[in-house]
């Protein structure tokens, strides 16, 4: 038997993540002063792109975060600081138990 949740749950978790994502990017962006045309610039990123991150239509890939957080003047862990790993409480240690 497998520990892991239904797809449909993973879909949800996913979703969750990337409008908290979302939020906090654009949160950071306002805070700089950046249009997302600016930003996108700067991360040699299509403000297309970046308006479908900010409204959590996508979850980025780690090395676009990287780029987003660098192009911010953030690091990485500030980006994602406050955007939950999950929708539940547990950690990694507790979805691995047998």
């Amino acid at each position: 038997m497998s520990n892991r949740p239904p797809i449909s749950q993973v879909n949800s978790q996913g979703n969750q993540l990337a409008r908290a994502l979302g939020r906090r990017l654009r949160y950071l962006r306002a805070q700089t002063g950046l249009t997302q045309l600016e930003l996108g610039r700067k991360a040699a990123m299509d403000r297309a792109f970046i308006s479908r991150i900010e409204r959590g239509r996508i979850l980025p890939r780690f090395v676009t975060m990287v780029r987003l957080a660098e192009s911010l003047g953030v690091s990485t862990a500030e980006l994602v600081r406050h955007v939950p790993c999950s929708s539940n409480t547990s950690n990694v240690a507790d979805t691995t138990r047998s």
